[in-house]
C-alpha cells in the first residue's frame, strides 16, 4: 500500500469549546513521508505528532508541542485522519484550539473526503500490528483502553457513570457520535 495525503488544502473555521473564540485550521498535503506534522502559522516550525505530548489539564484533551504552545481539543481531527487513512499532512492550528463543531469527527471527515485523497507514488504505508495485548489507563483511574491483536478492526466501547439518565452503556459498531456533558463537569468545582 501507498502512504496517503491529502489532494488539496482545507481550511476551517469554527468556535473553540473551551475559549469560545473562532479558530481556523489549515490542513496541508505533504510531499515528505514525515507522518501527520502539527504547528501553529504557516512560517512556524512544525512537529511531527510523535514528538508531542499529550496533556489533559481537567477534563480537556490537549497536544503541548515542544516549543511550549498547547493545541485543545486535537481528538476529533486526528481521528478523522486515522480514519480516514491519511498517513502525511501538515495541520496549522490558529487560535490554541480546534473547532469543536457538533463534538465528534464527523465534520472532519466530511471536510477531508471533500478536498480528496491521492496516493503518493513511490512510497510505502508502514503498517503496524498489535502482537500482545495493550492496556491504558488515565491518571485518575476514570478511563481506560484495552487493545487487543486481531485481523479486522473490533471496537466496544463501554461507559459507566454513577447516573441513572446515562448509567452504563455499551456500543459495539462506530457511530458519528454520541454528546452529553454532565452541568456539574461544564461549570467545574464550586
Amino acid at each position: 500500500m501507498k502512504r496517503v495525503t491529502l489532494q488539496r488544502p482545507i481550511e476551517v473555521k469554527g468556535l473553540g469549546l473551551h475559549k469560545g473564540k473562532e479558530t481556523k485550521v489549515l490542513m496541508l498535503p505533504s510531499e515528505e513521508e514525515s507522518g501527520i506534522m502539527i504547528g501553529t502559522s504557516k512560517e512556524g516550525r512544525r512537529y511531527p505528532i510523535g514528538e508531542c505530548e499529550l496533556f489533559s489539564p481537567g477534563r480537556a484533551s490537549c497536544i503541548l508541542l515542544p516549543d511550549g504552545q498547547m493545541i485543545y481539543t486535537m481528538e476529533h481531527l486526528l481521528s478523522a485522519f486515522y480514519g480516514m487513512e491519511v498517513d502525511d499532512a501538515v495541520i496549522l492550528v490558529v487560535g490554541g484550539e480546534i473547532p469543536i463543531f457538533d463534538g465528534s469527527a464527523e465534520p472532519w471527515v466530511r471536510s477531508i473526503i471533500e478536498a480528496g485523497l491521492r496516493e503518493k507514488e513511490d512510497t510505502k504505508r508502514t503498517v503496524c500490528t498489535l502482537l500482545s495485548p495493550l492496556y491504558l489507563e488515565d491518571d485518575f483511574g476514570e478511563a481506560w483502553i484495552a487493545c487487543f491483536p486481531s485481523e479486522t478492526l473490533k471496537v466496544s466501547y463501554i461507559i459507566s457513570f454513577d447516573d441513572a439518565f446515562i448509567g452504563t452503556q455499551i456500543f459495539a459498531v462506530l457511530s458519528p457520535g454520541r454528546r452529553f456533558a454532565k452541568i456539574s463537569r461544564l461549570q467545574g468545582p464550586s
